[in-house]
């Protein structure tokens, strides 16, 4: 009977470690790191809301940018995925496809007008 008892403490642990850890991997707030980029094309993100916005590049958190402020990230020319989240905010995240020429800058401005938490 202990045995038993230990295994289910154990396997408890196991799963509450393994909801921790994807929890953590969902994007919003705590993304986990950047991912490295470079390019010959120009992203700026300018964040006009009063919450920090998660931005993503084909899929990769590239980083935050601050409320009221703006960021720029040097990106590979083509047509790219970019998309913006928030976990403070209760609209869907942001998504859109552009296509960055050599040598230009996309400008995008993002402004969450629903926030949360309700």
């Amino acid at each position: 009977m202990k045995r038993f008892g230990w295994s289910l403490a154990l396997a408890a642990m196991g799963v509450a470690a393994a909801v921790f850890v994807s929890g953590c991997e969902s994007g919003g707030d705590d993304p986990g790191g950047e991912t490295s980029i470079t390019g010959n094309s120009t992203l700026r993100v300018t964040n006009t809301s009063n919450y920090e916005t998660t931005t993503y590049f084909d899929g990769d958190y590239i980083g935050s940018v601050a409320k009221d402020s703006s960021r720029s990230w040097r990106v590979p020319s083509g047509t790219h995925t970019v998309r913006f989240d928030n976990a403070d905010v209760t609209a869907d995240p942001i998504s859109g496809t552009y296509t960055f020429q050599s040598g230009g800058t996309w400008t995008i401005t993002v402004t969450w007008k629903n926030v949360g938490p309700f």
